[in-house]
């Protein structure tokens, strides 16, 4: 026994989407699952790891003849793990809702748009609130674009910044249950 790790990873992504002249509609799904086999000769007592993510994205575009369009829709996610580099077995969440307008006219662009999203990893919970998003675009010339924008963003820690624990080639690696979320704007 060499103490060699062995992964499976398979992955469904099923789709439809419908377009007529002035709107679409797309609905994506997900199943993703990794797994990870133990050597127990080598680790007696492990278990394999399996991480497995699903998700479903619904997204519904509408233009119209005046160069304005509105895109929205809904992206939502679980999962569940259990690991042998952390303790327990883990699932959690997330969700969002979002719409976004857009304006074309001659060599300018806009755009803006809210977001609203949730996530949740075992007992903790949180949502940053309506995130927001604007943006401009100028064709000064050919090959010349002059743009400015604004976005606020969210990040949820993972299980893995959370609760791995493991010693990789020396290296330390060392859990952080208190880790919070971030957000942040660019």
């Amino acid at each position: 026994s060499t103490g060699e790790e062995f992964y499976r990873i398979w992955s469904i992504d099923p789709y439809i989407s419908y377009s007529k002249s002035n709107y679409s509609l797309s609905l994506r799904m997900r199943n993703y699952t990794i797994r990870r086999f133990v050597d127990t000769d080598v680790f007696p007592g492990e278990e394999d790891a399996v991480a497995t993510q699903r998700a479903l994205d619904i997204n519904f575009r509408r233009n119209w003849n005046s160069g304005f369009s509105l895109v929205s829709g809904t992206y939502i996610t679980s999962m569940q793990s259990v690991g042998n580099v952390y303790p327990g077995r883990y699932t959690g969440y997330s969700g969002a809702v979002y719409a976004q307008g857009e304006y074309s006219k001659g060599r300018f662009n806009t755009s803006a748009g809210l977001r609203y999203e949730v996530n949740a990893l075992g007992e903790i919970e949180d949502s940053p609130g309506p995130l927001f998003r604007a943006g401009v675009n100028y064709r000064a010339a050919k090959r010349t674009f002059i743009r400015a924008t604004y976005g606020e963003g969210f990040r949820f820690p993972t299980v893995g910044e959370r609760y791995v624990e493991d010693n990789v080639r020396g290296l330390n690696v060392l859990p952080n249950p208190e880790l919070k979320s971030e957000t942040g704007w660019y």
